[in-house]
């Protein structure tokens, strides 16, 4: 789901997927979140971002992405 949200955030901004961007944040909710920080590299390396924050969300169930 991480990394399907920032694809969709990369695409609606124009930005190519193989692009390198310096950062992104991804919004999810507490208990998503312990999950996405096991697999935090791999979205960093699928997203081609030199850094990913992690924005907790209790208001959303769905992720999303910020460039």
């Amino acid at each position: 789901e991480s990394i399907e949200s920032v694809r969709k955030e990369k695409t609606s901004k124009g930005i190519g997927l193989g692009k390198e961007v310096d950062e992104i944040t991804i919004t999810i909710n507490n208990e998503k979140s312990n999950y996405l920080k096991l697999v935090l590299n791999d979205v960093k390396d699928a997203s081609r971002a030199k850094k990913v924050k992690i924005n907790l969300s209790e208001e959303n169930d769905e992720i999303s992405a910020e460039i």
